[in-house]
């Protein structure tokens, strides 16, 4: 039997239109910003209070996109809410550095080019087409 979880990602954008992935020490790949649901809080909850965690960003204005299960190496099955929102600012704070070591701006047309991207990436990439 698949474990099921909950988590969301926030697709963050800048003002010239790229989008924020960050690198993902434990899984070895470039992702949203975003986590696991914790008891009781709601998926855009989780989604602001990750943004906070991860990479030091304060903001109430997230746009709902989509919502999905991902099964995960026949593993484990999660289902997924992912979000959008734009920022100021460029320069961001990684805060947990022992889970999140790296940041970068990407142009939307070349995510499909980055190597390593996360099963979730490789999932809202598909619902946006």
């Amino acid at each position: 039997m698949l474990k099921l979880q909950a988590f969301t990602r926030v697709a963050l954008n800048n003002q010239s239109g790229q989008i924020l992935l960050i690198y993902n020490v434990k899984h070895s790949n470039f992702n949203f910003p975003g986590g696991k649901i914790e008891p009781g809080e709601s998926a855009e909850q989780c989604a602001i209070r990750e943004l906070y965690e991860e990479i030091g960003i304060s903001t109430s204005t997230l746009r709902y996109i989509f919502d999905t299960n991902i099964i995960y190496d026949e593993k484990w099955i999660a289902h997924g809410y992912f979000y959008r929102s734009i920022l100021d600012a460029e320069v961001i704070t990684l805060k947990e550095p022992e889970k999140v070591s790296d940041s970068k701006w990407v142009n939307y047309d070349d995510l499909t080019t980055l190597q390593n991207l996360s099963p979730d990436v490789k999932t809202w990439i598909e619902h946006i087409k």
